[in-house]
C-alpha cells in the first residue's frame, strides 16, 4: 500500500493530531519525536477504544461480566490492529497493558479464590518477549507499571468480595483451569523465547560468517587482538605474515611478544603503544623482512583491537617515480638558467686565462697580478663546482638514501644556486636571509626539491605582476613539545590566496595555473616528502604576504623523538 493511501484512511482526529505533533516536533531530537509519536498512537487508540465501548454498551446493553469480557476482547483486537500496521512501540506497550488489565478484570470479577491471579505471571513474563535488553527504559517502565497493577489487584482481592457470585463447587474447577492456563501460557512464552533466541543465534552466526567471508576476500592482512593481546582472528592474508615468520598458525599467539621479537623499526613500538593506550594508529613503513612497503592501521574497540596491513609497494613505487619525474621536470624548467649560471663563470675563467697568457709574455711578470687572477679563477671554479654539486645531488634518485644530519646553511646554498639565475633573468629579487646555525636530519635532495618547488610556485605567481617583485627564503626556529623545530618560510610579494583555494591548495591535481603549466602535483608531492621526514608543510593564513612554511625537526629533536618512540 502506498503511503498516500494509508494516510487517506486515517481518522480526522489522527491526521489533525499528527499535524500538530509534526509542527511541534520539527525542531526537537528524534528520540523525543518517537515518544511523542507513541503518545499520539496511544491517545488515538484510547479514544477509538472508549468510543467503541460506549456505543456497544448503550446500544446492546450487556451484563457486567459480558461488559468485562467485551473490554478484554476489544483491547485484544486493538493490539492486533496495531500489530497489523507493524510491530511498533505502541503495539508492544498495549500488548503488555491489555494482557495485565484483562487478567485484573477477570480476577476482580471471579475473586481471589478462583486462582485467576496466577495468570499475572505470564502477563508479566510477556514483557520480556516484547522488549529487548537494548530497550531497558521501556522494559523497566512496563515491568514496574504492570507489577504495580498486579500487586494492587492482589491486595484488592484479599480485602474485597468478587463482583460475581460463584458457587463454591465451581471454585476448584476454576483454580484447576487457572493453573492449566498459567502453565500453558508460560510454556508458550518459553517456546517463543527459546525460538527467538535460536533465531538470534542463527542470525549472529550468519552475520559472523558473512563478516569472515568479507574479511577473507579482502586483499589486506587483517588481525584481531583481544584485551589480553592474544590473536583471536586472522584472515588468510594475515596468516601469510605469520607463515613468513615461521609460524603454522597465528591464532592464540601473543601479538605484543611477536611484535617485540621481530621488531624491525620504530613503527613496531608505536603500534604497541597505540594498542595498549587504545588509540587509533596509522603509519606507512618499509618492512625489511619482506622487502616491501606496508600501510598499517589499528582501531581499538570494546573487546580488543583490529589491525590491518596493506601492501602499498606498488603505490610507493609509483609515488617515487612521480617524485623523480617532478624533479626532472623542475630541472627542465631550470636548464636554461643553470646553463647561463655556468656560462658566466666560464667566461670569467676564459678572460682570466687570457689575462694570464698576456702577462706571461711580458718581460717582467707581476706576481701580485698573477695571484689576483689565479684567486679569481679558483673562486669561479668553486662557484661552478657548487652549481654542479647541487645539480648532481638534485637529479639523482634519493629513494634509498639514509637520513643524514645536514647543515641548514649548506642546504640553502645548494638550493638557491640552482634557481637564482632564473629569478635574476626575469628581474625578480631573490632575498635569502642568513640561515640559522642548526642541522636537520633529512635527505638533502628531497628537502631541496621541496624548497625549489615552493620558490618555483612563487616565481610563477608573480612573474606577470607589475611593480616590485620579490621572493624571500628565510629560516627560523620554534620550540615545541618534541624539541626545537626549523621553519623554512618561502614568501612572495603576493597578498595571499583566496580561502576557497587555500582549503584545497595541497590536494593532488589541484592547480591554479593555466593548461600545460601545472599538474597540481608539486605541492601534494612536497607535502608527502615533508611528512615522511616527520615534519609538515602548510600555507600560513596569518601572514601578510603569500607564505608557505616547512617545519622540520632539528637533529637533536629527531634523536629525542626516536628515543621516546623506542
Amino acid at each position: 500500500m502506498k503511503p498516500a493511501d494509508t494516510h487517506s484512511k486515517q481518522s480526522f482526529f489522527s491526521r489533525s493530531w499528527s499535524n500538530v505533533v509534526a509542527v511541534g516536533c520539527s525542531r526537537v531530537s528524534p528520540e523525543f519525536q518517537d515518544r511523542v509519536q507513541l503518545s499520539n498512537q496511544i491517545a488515538a487508540s484510547l479514544i477509538a477504544f472508549g468510543s467503541l465501548y460506549v456505543v456497544i454498551y448503550y446500544c446492546v446493553g450487556l451484563t457486567l461480566l459480558a461488559n468485562l469480557i467485551l473490554v478484554s476482547v476489544i483491547g485484544s483486537l486493538g493490539v492486533l490492529g496495531l500489530n497489523s500496521a507493524g510491530y511498533n512501540l505502541a503495539a508492544r506497550y498495549w500488548q503488555s497493558y491489555v494482557f495485565t488489565i484483562s487478567i485484573m478484570i477477570f480476577s476482580v470479577a471471579l475473586g481471589h479464590k478462583s486462582g485467576t491471579t496466577l495468570l499475572m505471571c505470564p502477563a508479566l513474563a510477556v514483557v520480556f518477549l516484547n522488549f529487548t535488553a537494548r530497550e531497558k527504559r521501556s522494559l523497566i517502565f512496563i515491568l514496574v507499571t504492570t507489577s504495580i497493577i498486579a500487586v494492587a489487584t492482589d491486595f484488592w482481592l484479599v480485602k474485597s468480595k468478587p463482583l460475581l457470585d460463584i458457587p463454591e463447587s465451581y471454585l476448584p474447577w476454576l483454580r484447576i483451569a487457572a493453573h492449566l492456563a498459567t502453565f500453558a501460557l508460560l510454556a508458550i512464552e518459553l517456546f517463543i523465547f527459546m525460538n527467538s533466541n535460536e533465531k538470534s543465534r542463527r542470525a549472529a552466526e550468519s552475520s559472523s560468517q558473512l563478516t569472515n567471508e568479507i574479511l577473507d576476500a579482502v586483499s589486506d592482512s587483517f588481525i584481531y587482538v583481544n584485551r589480553d593481546y592474544k590473536i583471536q582472528y586472522l584472515n588468510p592474508n594475515g596468516q601469510k605474515i605469520f607463515n613468513a615468520l615461521g609460524f603454522e598458525s597465528g591464532i592464540g599467539l601473543d601479538f605484543m611478544e611477536i611484535s617485540l621479537n621481530y621488531e624491525t623499526g620504530d613503527h613496531c613500538a608505536r603500534l604497541r603503544e597505540a594498542i595498549v593506550s587504545q588509540t587509533p594508529y596509522h603509519e606507512e613503513y618499509f618492512e625489511t623482512l619482506m622487502n616491501c612497503w606496508f600501510e598499517v592501521r589499528s582501531n581499538p574497540g570494546p573487546l580488543g583491537c583490529s589491525i590491518s596491513y596493506r601492501d602499498v609497494s606498488i603505490r610507493k613505487t609509483a609515488e617515487q617515480q612521480l617524485i623523480h619525474s617532478s624533479k626532472m621536470s623542475s630541472l627542465g624548467e631550470m636548464a636554461g638558467a643553470i646553463a647561463h649560471e655556468i656560462n658566466n663563470p666560464m667566461t670569467i675563467i676564459q678572460l682570466s686565462a687570457e689575462q694570464l697568457e698576456i702577462s706571461a709574455m711580458d718581460e717582467v711578470v707581476d706576481g701580485e697580478e698573477v695571484a689576483k687572477v689565479s684567486a679569481r679563477i679558483s673562486e669561479t671554479v668553486t662557484r661552478i663546482t657548487k652549481i654542479i654539486r647541487g645539480l648532481k645531488n638534485f637529479s639523482r634518485n634519493s629513494d634509498d638514501d639514509p637520513m643524514i644530519a645536514t647543515p641548514i646553511k649548506t642546504l640553502i646554498e645548494d638550493t638557491v644556486g640552482l634557481c637564482q639565475e632564473r629569478f635574476k633573468n626575469k628581474g625578480i629579487e631573490l632575498q635569502v636571509a642568513d640561515a640559522v646555525s642548526a642541522s636537520i636530519l633529512c635527505r638533502p635532495t628531497e628537502v631541496s626539491q621541496v624548497l625549489l618547488n615552493l620558490m618555483g610556485n612563487a616565481f610563477d605567481a608573480i612573474e606577470q605582476r607589475a611593480g616590485q617583485r620579490w621572493v624571500e627564503l628565510a629560516t627560523s626556529t620554534k620550540l615545541s613539545e618534541s624539541g626545537t623545530l626549523i621553519l623554512f618560510r618561502v614568501t612572495d610579494c603576493g597578498e595571499g590566496i583566496p580561502e576557497e583555494v587555500a582549503k584545497r591548495i595541497l590536494e593532488p591535481f589541484f592547480t591554479t595555473k593555466g593548461v600545460g603549466k601545472g599538474t597540481g602535483l608539486g605541492l601534494s608531492i612536497s607535502k608527502g616528502i615533508i611528512e615522511t621526514h616527520g615534519g609538515r608543510l602548510y600555507f600560513d593564513r596569518s601572514a601578510k604576504n603569500t607564505t608557505f612554511v616547512v617545519e622540520l625537526k632539528t637533529v637533536e629533536a629527531s634523536i629525542v623523538s626516536s628515543e621516546l618512540a623506542s
